[in-house]
């Protein structure tokens, strides 16, 4: 899913024929979620299911979205073995529940991500645009939603294939998405 080999043929291209600047940057989930919604309990209440349900545990979740950090730590610590086995998707309230007790250290962990992340961002992304766009093969126009809330402006999308959810969220940020793909049937490509 990473985009640093189309960057690459996008630049190749451009030398030959011209073109807008490419600029290869990291837009991961992970990155971009906490300015999605204002917490992370908000988010976790619509978080979308992993690939296999049956199999992802709260302990997942914690790797997923703190692994590498303090916080990681400092819950691998105060969160028992029992606890970090629920099964997340089937035991979601409990699930949040446990994590509800580390509420605050979440946020301000979060705090600190968004600094981070708007810092890294402003490195990026040109202030004097009025508009960027993005090359992703997603599908949904989380990036986009994403990168509008961090940098203030309109971030269109050029993806293979888009969702009902991108075309909403085209509507509410007035953004735009162009395709290789008209049909939501490529989802296994």
């Amino acid at each position: 899913r990473d985009g640093w080999l189309p960057c690459r043929v996008y630049d190749r291209i451009r030398e030959m024929m011209g073109g807008l600047p490419c600029t290869y940057f990291a837009a991961g989930r992970r990155a971009y979620y906490p300015f999605l919604y204002d917490t992370f309990f908000e988010w976790l209440e619509k978080i979308p299911d992993a690939a296999d349900r049956d199999m992802y545990t709260l302990h997942d979740l914690l790797k997923s979205y703190f692994m590498g950090s303090n916080l990681y730590d400092y819950l691998e610590k105060r969160i028992c073995s029992d606890e970090k086995s629920l099964l997340f998707f089937h035991e979601k309230e409990r699930c949040i529940k446990i994590l509800r007790k580390f509420e605050s250290e979440i946020e301000i962990y979060l705090l600190q991500n968004r600094k981070r992340i708007k810092s890294y961002y402003k490195k990026i992304f040109d202030a004097s645009e009025q508009r960027y766009l993005v090359f992703d093969i997603g599908y949904s126009g989380s990036v986009g939603k994403a990168l509008t809330a961090i940098t203030g402006n309109p971030t269109d999308k050029f993806y293979f294939w888009e969702s009902d959810a991108n075309r909403q969220a085209d509507k509410i940020l007035g953004t735009k998405t162009r395709g290789f793909f008209k049909s939501e049937n490529y989802a296994p490509f």
